[in-house]
């Protein structure tokens, strides 16, 4: 994630910019915030008007997969009714591995 939320070629990490030190443990803030523009759940309210443009949003992810990625899906389905949107939330117990 860290090489499309933050990507620095200067870095001596990987190319990238982590939101915390490494050292410390310290967060970065500033890095943080670069994160925080590709939340998924962030984005449904910067960019409803062109997802209106779409028939169907398909949003799916188990809720035992090792990220807890069931908890944005679940925060962006609840997003959209706010924005015209009807959805409808399954509780799917598949593991997911990315």
């Amino acid at each position: 994630m860290a090489a499309h939320y933050s990507p620095n070629p200067r870095s001596r990490e990987m190319g990238v910019d982590l939101p915390f030190d490494l050292k410390s443990g310290e967060m970065l803030q500033n890095v943080w915030n670069r994160w925080l523009l590709w939340d998924p759940v962030r984005m449904v309210e910067k960019y409803y008007m062109n997802l209106r443009n779409l028939k169907l949003i398909y949003i799916d992810c188990g809720t035992k997969d090792e990220f807890n990625l069931h908890w944005g899906c679940s925060d962006t389905s609840f997003q959209t009714p706010k924005n015209g949107y009807q959805t409808f939330l399954p509780s799917s117990q598949m593991d997911i591995l990315i």
